[in-house]
């Protein structure tokens, strides 16, 4: 009866040993949050970046392209509305600025800046390869 746990005891032993298990560094997984919003003018401290004031030359657009051809983005009734009640302004509908801040896995602490005040303090746990996405 002993030999019938044990026997299934290890049975399980070397099939969890054998498991698979892989760990990359590429740009595929990399940590990081994005923030969206109204961006410019703001200062951000975070543990692996900070920016004074963040300028166009920080941020990148999200458009489509194909090949030379930009196409701007179109946006359903329902889609403008639920934007608006996210509080992002109709101005930025057709682009939408965003800033990529690396982070490390486990708790970050980033806080925002606009005239001297501050509007976002938050640590953040993320896990390796996660990207977690703020709108300001």
């Amino acid at each position: 009866m002993l030999l019938k746990y044990l026997t299934g005891l290890f049975c399980i032993f070397l099939v969890s040993c054998g498991s698979f298990s892989q760990i990359s560094s590429g740009i595929n997984e990399a940590t990081g949050i994005i923030m969206e919003g109204d961006l410019k003018g703001i200062r951000l401290d975070s543990k692996l970046l900070s920016i004074e004031k963040v300028k166009s030359s920080h941020l990148f657009k999200d458009e489509s392209v194909i090949g030379n051809v930009k196409v701007k983005k179109i946006f359903t009734e329902e889609q403008i509305e639920r934007r608006i009640k996210d509080g992002l302004k109709p101005v930025y509908m057709k682009k939408i600025e965003f800033l990529k801040i690396p982070c490390e896995k486990g708790y970050n602490q980033i806080v925002v800046f606009r005239h001297g005040k501050k509007i976002f303090d938050e640590s953040i746990y993320l896990s390796s390869g996660q990207v977690r996405r703020i709108r300001l």
